[in-house]
């Protein structure tokens, strides 16, 4: 079952995935039910709730920050202490690969798809029907 999720990611790594230079997004944990082939819709932080993209989530790579650092350096789009500053004290983090992307112009709304607010975390989507999909 395909689920649809909303995180929030500040610039400049919005730029950074919609541009195709960064082709993995970092995170120190994900949710359980997350899976390859959920469709993630990217809040920009602080952009009063702007909506820019989505994307198909291709792949969850988990793995000692030091072995994704080595492996994956080129498609992370940060720089190396600010990688290790963000994953210090934990022995696993997460990369999770951006598949198809769609970019949305004019960006949707928090609104548009059923939120009041932006995700601190990743938030489960209900999406309406008129909400754009990438899948």
């Amino acid at each position: 079952m395909v689920r649809q999720w909303a995180i929030s990611i500040r610039q400049p790594y919005v730029e950074c995935i919609v541009a195709g230079v960064k082709a993995y997004e970092i995170r120190t944990r994900i949710p359980e039910r997350l899976s390859v082939g959920d469709e993630v819709y990217v809040v920009q932080t602080g952009s009063g709730g702007e909506v820019v993209m989505s994307f198909v989530l291709e792949d969850i790579i988990c793995d000692a920050p030091e072995k994704l650092w080595e492996k994956f350096m080129l498609s992370l789009c940060i720089q190396e202490k600010d990688f290790y500053l963000y994953a210090a004290g934990r022995t696993c983090i997460y990369l999770l690969k951006v598949g198809a992307k769609q970019v949305f112009g004019p960006h949707l709304m928090l609104s548009d798809l059923g939120l009041a607010y932006a995700p601190q975390w990743f938030t489960q989507l209900r999406i309406p029907h008129s909400a754009p999909s990438c899948i």
